[in-house]
């Protein structure tokens, strides 16, 4: 009975493995996919935090250039650059495996959080509290990073923001850092990065 049992498990183990990882060349071609729409991402995660930001430090934030700018670029980038939640679901993927669509998936709930925080936004304006939509742009980012360590398991991965050079260097330099966790108002918690929060977004 246990030499009959240990194949049996060994089979079942190598089963869950599958489901839960690519093949570096699926990660690679993933990866490839959807690079462009993450970097925009990121970057809307980061203007996001310096609008609401300004907005707790600053009475007449909402009335600055700078401000104005921000949210132009926040809206150009979700529309012309990412898309809906809707058009990130229906992409063609390389493959169409569980690992596959559960890494997607991922991928899009950051997003899908991130279009919570803007509504949010749009039904109340800056005027009244952002609690309820900064507690969504905190998930948003949450699960951005999360997406990113996710990312960071494949050496194909990592090759390919090798081979894109200064470009590539914030993901490897992400790669290197701990996981996140939720936000939790009560604790001051460093902040992961997936690319350097400290560049100036540009047009």
């Amino acid at each position: 009975m246990k030499k009959i049992f240990l194949p049996i498990f060994m089979i079942f183990c190598l089963g869950l493995t599958s489901c839960d990882s690519l093949s570096e060349e699926d990660a690679e071609s993933y990866v490839k996919l959807i690079d462009e729409k993450n970097q925009y991402l990121g970057r809307i995660i980061i203007i996001q935090s310096r609008l609401f930001e300004g907005n707790r430090s600053r009475e007449d934030a909402r009335e600055a250039l700078e401000f104005i700018t921000g949210e132009e670029i926040v809206e150009k980038y979700l529309q012309e650059k990412i898309g809906t939640t809707s058009d990130v679901e229906m992409m063609e993927l390389p493959t169409n495996s569980r690992s596959m669509r559960a890494l997607h998936d991922k991928f899009l709930s950051a997003i899908h959080y991130f279009y919570l925080s803007q509504q949010a936004l749009e039904e109340s304006g800056y005027v009244r509290s952002t609690g309820i939509a900064e507690g969504y742009w905190h998930e948003s980012r949450y699960r951005y990073l999360v997406f990113g360590h996710e990312l960071c398991r494949y050496t194909s991965v990592k090759e390919f923001y090798e081979s894109k050079g200064q470009e590539g260097k914030a993901f490897l330099e992400f790669c290197k850092t701990p996981k996140p966790e939720r936000f939790d108002p009560e604790k001051n918690q460093g902040q992961s990065k997936f690319m350097n929060e400290e560049e100036t977004e540009k047009d």
